[in-house]
């Protein structure tokens, strides 16, 4: 729940929200979509201090984008890291390989028809986001196939 202190930096505010909104739904978390601005000349992988926390402004907090994750989002993240990587899902090393990129061309016809049977718009987009998620996890299906792209990426773009 929000505090009314008026003490609070944008970012705590900001964070009171967020907490108060994963309450609400009974998530079981969120993921970062989009992060704060950052300088192109520092690694972004660290974290931001306390004392860079206490400056960042409501306008860049704005811009982050997250996605909350339901107990419903989480089993379809599960479910389709299997769909994606077939077999290689509980593998520690992963082969990227021109097989990898035809079956994923190939599966996506049946994740297709499953969407289209699918008439909870909840679930619907759980699947959708998840399937997504992992194709951009394992983005190199794009570059290993042989070709006739086009029209999957034409349809996934339509659901």
């Amino acid at each position: 729940m929000a505090s009314n202190n008026t003490n609070e930096t944008p970012f705590e505010l900001h964070m009171s929200a967020l907490e108060a909104k994963v309450e609400e739904i009974d998530a079981i978390g969120c993921l970062i979509i989009k992060g704060l601005p950052s300088d192109p000349e520092e690694d972004f992988t660290e974290e931001l201090t306390e004392e860079e926390m206490a400056t960042v402004t409501m306008e860049e907090l704005n811009t982050m984008r997250r996605v909350l994750i339901t107990k419903s989002r989480e089993q379809q993240l599960e479910e389709f890291h299997e769909f994606v990587l077939g077999g290689q899902a509980d593998k520690h090393l992963l082969f990227y390989n021109r097989m990898f990129g035809e079956r994923v061309r190939y599966r996506f016809y049946h994740f297709k028809d499953c969407m289209y049977k699918n008439k909870r718009l909840k679930k619907k987009f759980d699947m959708l986001f998840a399937y997504t998620w992992h194709l951009i996890c394992h983005d190199s299906w794009m570059h290993l196939n042989y070709g006739n792209i086009e029209g999957m990426v034409s349809d996934l773009a339509k659901m």
